[in-house]
């Protein structure tokens, strides 16, 4: 498994680059400083590649799941839970909504406060992660535009964010309250249209159409039980866990008072 940001082909700034390296070099890729390689193997590899030697961040495991869902619920449930709250406050790129102290404080919260107490791995570890991920969303050498980035947001929160919520659900007995206004924003957001502007939906023609529909309904609470128990949208009836339908409601409500 490998875990780092590239964006790619610095066009914006390749002449500068090559003009550094003396010759024309067209296969140049940026990437940001972090970077972490997990390899599922038998121990003897760091024998045979013995990469911290060469002080690279490898690490050797006989099960690199743990190291797989830490990724996707912190890095990428992250992002996915960022981006239509720092859409709808009118922010376009993650680093600016990261830095802003009032987005800023809420993903770290949903971080720290909902997502890292339902993984399983040592604390500490996830804490040290946690932190290197905020920072690499604060580089701003990466410009990551919120739109781009709500691409499939539907499916992507299904397998990034809803984990994390129901194992909260299981642990506390509730739902996870700030997770719960990150997936308030979400279906505000699919109802394609904030205050007075239009939101360019980009996912499948059978979710746009689904979230189309169900917002012509005025009934908030209607609304968020039809979404709740879509399982084409979920892969399970999420109407009745807990009291994830009231409090999603409730959070619906406030923000169409915005």
């Amino acid at each position: 498994m490998v875990d780092r940001i590239v964006p790619g082909f610095p066009k914006d700034s390749i002449e500068t680059v090559q003009k550094r390296l003396s010759f024309n070099d067209e296969l140049v890729v940026k990437a940001e400083p972090f970077h972490l390689w997990v390899i599922e193997g038998p121990t003897n590899i760091k024998e045979k590649f013995p990469f911290s030697d060469a002080a690279l961040n490898v690490i050797v495991t006989n099960d690199l799941s743990p190291y797989r869902t830490r990724k996707v619920r912190i890095l990428y449930g992250a992002h996915t839970a960022l981006v239509p709250i720092a859409y709808l406050h009118g922010f376009e790129e993650v680093r600016t909504a990261i830095e802003d102290e009032k987005t800023g404080s809420f993903i770290s919260e949903v971080v720290f406060d909902e997502i890292i107490p339902t993984l399983d791995m040592p604390e500490t570890e996830l804490e040290s992660y946690a932190h290197e991920v905020l920072e690499r969303f604060r580089n701003p050498f990466i410009k990551h535009k919120l739109i781009d980035i709500s691409l499939n947001s539907i499916s992507k929160f299904k397998v990034r964010v809803l984990p994390s919520m129901l194992e909260y659900m299981i642990q506390n007995e509730k739902a996870p309250p700030k997770l719960v206004i990150a997936f308030a924003y979400l279906l505000m957001f699919y109802k394609g249209k904030f205050k007075s502007n239009n939101i360019e939906l980009q996912d499948d023609a059978q979710v746009i159409e689904f979230f189309k529909t169900v917002w012509e309904e005025t009934d908030l609470e209607n609304i968020v039980a039809k979404t709740l128990s879509n399982k084409a949208l979920w892969d399970v009836d999420l109407k009745n866990h807990i009291n994830l339908k009231e409090a999603l409601t409730i959070e619906l409500m406030h923000i169409s008072k915005q």
